[in-house]
């Protein structure tokens, strides 16, 4: 689940979970740390693999370019390969 801080309402979260949702953007630009630690929890009851990332969509993408200024732990990134396996 992409960004989720965005949507106004995450009541669907049950449903997509039921229907195998595998991750939620836990790091992203437009969270509060409130948010953040939240979504963590979120991912940690549920299962889901936590990611996240600067959302950059390149040149004349976005209004800013985030590049560089988030950061996920590398171990995120093995749980996430292991589980395409």
């Amino acid at each position: 689940m992409a960004h989720p801080g965005l949507l106004k309402d995450l009541s669907i979260l049950p449903q997509l979970i039921q229907a195998g949702l595998v991750g939620i953007e836990v790091v992203h630009h437009s969270h509060s740390k409130e948010q953040t630690n939240r979504f963590m929890q979120v991912a940690k009851e549920h299962g889901l693999l936590p990611s996240g990332g600067s959302d950059c969509h390149g040149p004349g993408g976005k209004d800013a370019i985030y590049l560089g200024r988030y950061s996920i732990p590398w171990q995120w990134m093995e749980e996430l390969a292991s589980r395409r396996k």
